[in-house]
């Protein structure tokens, strides 16, 4: 599955006026086969996906783990 993104920010007064307040994307989310834990275990059913985030401008990639679950989504800190 791919999900096509675009950004705006109208908040440019703490940012350098030389940089757009844009932010163009394609993010590609790979979703695995197979179902979230069973529920006769102690957690709660969940499934994990990686976000990969990758930037032109220096060739990094930066990885955002999402999480979902029965309850709902749950934040994860960022890492790079």
């Amino acid at each position: 599955q791919t999900i096509e993104s675009s950004t705006s920010s109208s908040d440019t007064k703490s940012r350098p006026r030389n940089l757009s307040s844009v932010l163009n994307g394609t993010f590609h989310l790979h979703i695995p086969d197979g179902l979230p834990p069973s529920l006769s275990n102690n957690r709660t059913p969940s499934v994990v996906y990686t976000l990969e985030l990758s930037l032109s401008s220096n060739r990094r990639r930066y990885q955002i783990p999402i999480t979902l679950s029965s309850r709902g989504s749950m934040s994860h800190p960022m890492a790079d």
